[in-house]
Parts: structure tokens; C-alpha cells; sequence
């Protein structure tokens, strides 16, 4: 079955059920009082079963059931809940699955989320701590895609009705995505967040898809003309801190946060500190952010270069860190150095969270001048055509010895995160699609728009 033809009348069962014996046992009790009492009394007994009926009505409208006579009155009639099954296809935390956990956390009630991980591993205490409903499959490398038609059809009949549609996070997570919405015959959405696969996923799977959220222009610029009208730009969003440590009073420091992987360009921006150091500006930088599991040695040869420039007092490794907003308020400036991992990408980076998580502190950026990253960063910071070391040294430089400088680009990233990359905005703009992907009414809050949602490159 095609995307286009796939139903999207999801009223049957599944959910989970609530139920309120109570209430219903107190209606019967005001009717049988009602029946045994005189007209008067029985007129002020009938507008407590009517207030009661009101309450059970509230029950039902936010997807509870309730038992009336020993019978439930449940689903279609009484639910409302939008039951989202969230397939991601990693179970180490990075930034898509900080996206991923943001979006569930900030849902309303009107929706019921379940996630579904392709990888057992500490990604899933996450969702165990949030009292999400969390399964997990084994489908790890690129041989497992010969495991997803059967694993499909197994999940298939373990999760019987019980979702309205499928949200993928990710190119891989929205392949094995098409094979469960064919048989759960649910809609699918696929959120994508990189330049991935781009040689053969908008070709392969954007056809299979009923609506592309991209998380950039730049992102959704592969895709054919033909799918246009599925596809929606949709940043991802960041918390906003209630304060945040003035840059100005910072000391000297650049700070970067990922993956450790060769391909974040953190050995460039050491490199990059080391010639400031020689042109006698100050200047340290920290690196935050876990192992990436395909390249575990990373960590030891950006201490070895540390070593061999002689950076020791100037450059940190921090691995892991617990309160990253504590190291975001730190820095005087933010940066990234990434460089595309594919030489056939159009791009390097989606929407990288780190240079929106330093805007959101109110810090200037310096990244390189890519089309995901220009979307985001605008007068924010600044961008360097290559994210060489000495590009990079001009760049962060300017706000190293001007706190000033520093102080007033950070002003202005925070009114842009403000404008159009809040954790709200995102999460506004995927209920609506949600909604009308399921079906449902949705009473849109109209949130200012994202600042490329307006229109898509052709």
C-alpha cells in the first residue's frame, strides 16, 4: 500500500485505558437516591448526576475511560488522544536524540507518545525516567536492513491498533518505518536532521513518506519537485534559559560540544587556539560531548595533538557533560568545525543544536558557512568559508579580544532563538502535522513561524 492510499481513519482501540469505576458507581448511586426521594429532592440530585455525566465527559475528552454499569464506554466515541509511536534508530544520546527527548517532553496531553529504539543501550533509562512506554529491537549495522520486512511484520503483531502514526527520527529509523506503517497501515512521518544518505533517501523513502519534516531548507533541498507538498521545514528547538552569565563577563574561553568525531573538526578549532596563542591573543578552548561509538579513539588522538602543540593549559577534553549549561554559560564564544563526512552531501550539518544551545545563552557563533547553518545563524555570530584553522583563529579572535563584541553579537543570537527556534515552535508546528496526519481536530496556539518555514528552495 502506497503512502497516498494508506487510511488515516485511526479510531480503532489499543490505547492505554483508564478507568474510573468510582465515578461511575457514584452516577448510579444519585439515580437510585433519585428514584427514593420526593420531587424536590430528587430535582437537586438530578443536576448532581448531570454535573457528574459533565465530569465523565472531561474523562473522555482527554482520552480516559470510564465503566458505566459495569460496561466500558471507550474507544472511538471517548478517546482523543493521539497515540505517536516515536522509532529512532540509535541508543546512544547526541543531538537528534536531544531533539527527539525535547519534543516528547514538551507534547500536550492531547498526545499519548511511545518509542520505539532499533538499538538496545542507555538511550532507553532516558525514556524509562519520563515514564514513556520504551521497546527496543536488535537491528544494529547496515546488514540488519534484510531483517526489517520480518521485524516489521513481528512488531506488527504485538502492537496491533494501538497507534494513530509513526514519527521516524531519522533516515534509517524512517526506511524500517516504511515497512511497520504498511503493516500497521498508519500514516509516517519522517523528521530528517542531516545530509545523510542523500544519494538514495529522498528518492528511496520520500515517496513512501505522507509528510518530510526537514530540519532545514538545506535539508529538504534533495528532494524531487514532486513531493514538495509533504515536505515542511521544522528547526529544531532548544529550551530558553531563564539566565544566563553575561558574555562580557567571561573569561577568554571557546567552547564545543558533540559527538567526538573526526568529522566535528574539533582537531581544526585546538589547532585554531594554538595559532591565537602564537599572535598573542588569549584564548582556551573545552570540548564537551560523548564518544561516537564508530570512532572510540577519537578522544586520545585530539589529547595527542594537545600534546604535540603544547596546549596542555589551553585546550580540554571533557568528555560527557552532566550540566552542559553550566558550560555554555563559560564561554565568550561558541563554535563548530564540522566538515561533511560524505564528499556527495550537499551540505555538513542539519541544524546543529550546539550553535543553537550557545545562542539560546546569549553567545556569539562561529561556524562554517553552510546552508544549514546560515539558516541558522544570521546575525548571530559569524561564518568562515572553510573551517580551516586560520579561518577559524580570524573568526573567534574578533570576540576573544573584544568582550564587547562578544556581549553584543550574543544580544542578538538570543532575540533569534527568541524569533523562530524555540523548543515551543517546534513542538506547535509537529502536533498540527500530527493532527491532520491523524485525522483530528487540532486548536492551533499560532505560534510565530520558524524563519525558513516560509518557503523551500526549488
Amino acid at each position: 500500500m502506497t503512502a497516498s492510499t494508506r487510511r488515516l481513519d485511526t479510531s480503532a482501540g489499543g490505547s492505554r485505558r483508564y478507568a474510573a469505576p468510582a465515578t461511575g458507581g457514584a452516577v448510579l448511586l444519585c439515580v437510585a437516591l433519585a428514584c427514593a426521594l420526593d420531587p424536590p429532592q430528587s430535582l437537586g440530585l438530578v443536576v448532581a448526576v448531570l454535573l457528574a455525566l459533565t465530569v465523565l465527559a472531561y474523562e473522555a475528552s482527554v482520552g480516559l475511560e470510564f465503566t458505566l454499569l459495569g460496561v466500558a464506554v471507550a474507544e472511538p466515541l471517548l478517546r482523543n488522544r493521539i497515540r505517536i509511536l516515536f522509532v529512532h534508530p540509535l541508543a546512544e544520546q547526541g543531538g537528534s536524540e536531544n531533539v527527539l527527548v525535547r519534543l516528547i517532553r514538551t507534547l500536550d496531553s492531547r498526545f499519548e507518545p511511545t518509542v520505539l529504539l532499533m538499538r538496545r543501550g542507555p538511550f532507553e533509562r532516558v525514556f524509562a525516567e519520563m515514564d514513556v512506554p520504551c521497546h527496543s529491537v536488535s537491528l544494529p549495522g547496515k546488514r540488519s536492513v534484510l531483517a526489517f520486512p520480518s521485524t516489521a511484520a513481528a512488531l506488527a503483531r504485538r502492537f496491533g491498533t494501538g497507534h494513530d502514526l509513526i514519527h521516524a527520527n531519522g533516515t534509517k529509523a524512517a526506511l524500517f518505518s516504511t515497512f511497520l506503517a504498511r503493516r500497521l497501515d498508519v500514516p509516517l512521518l519522517w523528521m530528517k536532521h542531516a545530509h545523510d544518505f542523500e544519494s538514495w533517501g529522498p528518492r528511496v523513502v520520500g515517496p513512501e513518506c505522507d509528510r518530510i519534516a526537514c530540519v532545514s531548507a538545506a535539508v529538504a533541498s534533495p528532494f524531487s519537485e514532486s513531493l514538495r507538498d509533504r515536505i515542511i521545514v521544522c528547526h529544531p528547538g532548544v529550551p530558553l534559559p531563564a539566565e544566563t552569565t553575561p558574555a562580557a563577563s567571561t573569561d577568554p574561553i571557546v567552547v564545543s560540544v558533540g559527538r567526538i568525531d573526526p568529522h566535528k573538526g574539533f582537531d581544526n578549532l585546538i589547532r585554531a587556539v594554538g595559532l591565537l596563542r602564537d599572535r598573542g591573543i588569549a584564548g582556551r578552548i573545552k570540548i564537551g560531548g560523548p564518544p561516537e561509538p564508530k570512532a572510540p579513539e577519537h578522544r586520545d588522538e585530539l589529547i595527542r595533538l594537545i600534546a604535540e602543540h603544547k596546549l596542555e593549559d589551553r585546550a580540554e577534553v571533557l568528555g560527557w557533560v552532566d550540566d552542559i549549561q553550566a558550560l555554555y554559560d563559560e564561554a565568550r564564544v561558541v563554535a563548530l568545525g564540522s566538515r561533511a563526512p560524505d564528499r556527495r552531501a550537499r551540505g555538513v550539518e542539519g541544524a546543529p543544536l550546539v550553535l543553537l544551545e550557545g545562542m539560546s545563552h546569549a553567545r556569539a557563533v562561529v561556524a562554517p558557512d553552510d546552508g544549514g547553518i546560515a539558516e541558522i545563524v544570521g546575525d548571530a555570530g559569524s561564518l568562515v568559508d572553510a573551517p580551516e584553522p586560520d579561518q577559524l583563529a580570524a573568526a573567534l579572535g574578533r570576540y576573544l579580544a573584544d568582550a564587547d563584541l562578544a556581549q553584543q553579537t550574543g544580544t542578538a543570537a538570543r532575540k533569534r532563538v527568541e524569533a523562530g527556534f524555540t523548543i515551543e515552535q517546534m513542538t506547535h508546528l509537529l502536533e498540527r502535522e500530527y493532527a491532520q496526519l491523524a485525522g483530528r481536530p487540532y486548536a492551533d496556539p499560532a505560534p510565530p513561524p520558524t524563519i525558513a518555514q516560509v518557503s523551500l528552495p526549488r
